[in-house]
């Protein structure tokens, strides 16, 4: 069984490694330094994270009431990239 301690530094800040990648650049000294974006929201990890799950609710609601059924597991699998990029790294102020 993996420790509180072991389990949160194997857990990225944000969804995946992916989206953890696209959060965090690196200035040339190396120090990390958060990216700097024109988006309206800038959520932190924790509310991103909180939106890709409501996403994901909504989508299996969508997806039981249709009659064709659709795809559940590509719908859900995206959701995570999606939320980072539409929460905090697009450009989706009113301008």
């Amino acid at each position: 069984m993996l420790t509180d301690r072991r389990l949160n530094r194997n857990i990225l800040s944000a969804l995946n490694k992916y989206s953890n990648a696209v959060l965090n650049t690196f200035t040339p000294r190396g120090q990390p330094q958060r990216s700097r974006c024109m988006n309206a929201f800038q959520y932190d990890a924790h509310q991103i994270k909180e939106q890709a799950r409501l996403i994901r609710r909504h989508v299996i609601r969508l997806n039981a009431d249709s009659p064709a059924g659709g795809h559940t597991g590509a719908d859900l699998s995206e959701t995570d990239i999606l939320a980072t990029l539409y929460f905090r790294i697009l450009n989706t102020g009113p301008e």
